[in-house]
This record gives C-alpha cells, structure tokens and sequence, in this order.
C-alpha cells in the first residue's frame, strides 16, 4: 500500500526543456542521495548532468579523450552510479567499467566542486 515504509509511488518525469539541447538521448538516470539531485547520462553525448529542481542542469562529467584524465573517449557508456564518497561509476559497451572520483584540495576541508573528477580507474569486465 502507498505510503507504507517499503512502498514505492510512481510519477511521470518531465524532461528539463534544455535536455534536449544538451545531449542526444538519455542511456541511464542515477539519484544521488549525497547530493539529493537526479543525474541523467547520455549516450550521444557522452555527458553526465546534475538536475536539481528549479535550477539549469549542471554538467558533471564529459566522457571524451583528454578530459578528468580519459585516455581514450568513452564509447557507449549506458549505466550511471553513485558511491558514498563521491566516485562516480559508469558502465560502457563492451564490460567495461570507469570509476571517476572526487579531485579534493589537500589543503581544504570543502568538498571538491562537483565536476572536479579524474578517472581512477578503467578495467574491462569478463
């Protein structure tokens, strides 16, 4: 029954007008309980995007060559995962799995801005 502990409540959800602009399709959508925002990621555009209600998506990740330390583009990323520290995780075609994770400042005790991540790691599953 609805509002029960355990329950769960279904709603459509409404594309941000400016999605479209912003990337192809969406492959993947991941809440961030840290955060308390959605995040949304496109396969087209190899983008990873922060939505929080009220407010212009954020780009977070971009899955290309040269940037948050990719040697390579990623091709076909199609799952998107939040870990407690920060770490972002994303599934590409075919197995293969990228682990991003916070960029922090020595020197600070302020968490990392959000798009500051480099790949950590990069493995291609059996």
């Amino acid at each position: 029954m609805l509002g029960q502990p355990g329950s769960l409540a279904f709603a459509i959800w409404r594309q941000h007008p400016s999605l479209g602009s912003l990337a192809g399709d969406v492959s993947s959508i991941s809440f961030n309980e840290r955060l308390g925002s959605m995040a949304v990621l496109s396969h087209e555009s190899r983008r990873v995007f922060r939505f929080v209600p009220g407010r212009d998506p954020v780009l977070i990740l971009h899955l290309e060559r040269g940037r948050h330390g990719l040697r390579e583009r990623v091709d076909q990323p199609e799952g998107l995962a939040f870990g407690p520290d920060g770490s972002v995780y994303i599934v590409a075609e075919p197995n293969l799995f990228y682990r991003f994770e916070p960029i922090r400042d020595p020197a600070s005790s302020a968490p990392p801005p959000e798009n500051r991540r480099r790949c950590a790691s990069a493995a291609e599953g059996d």
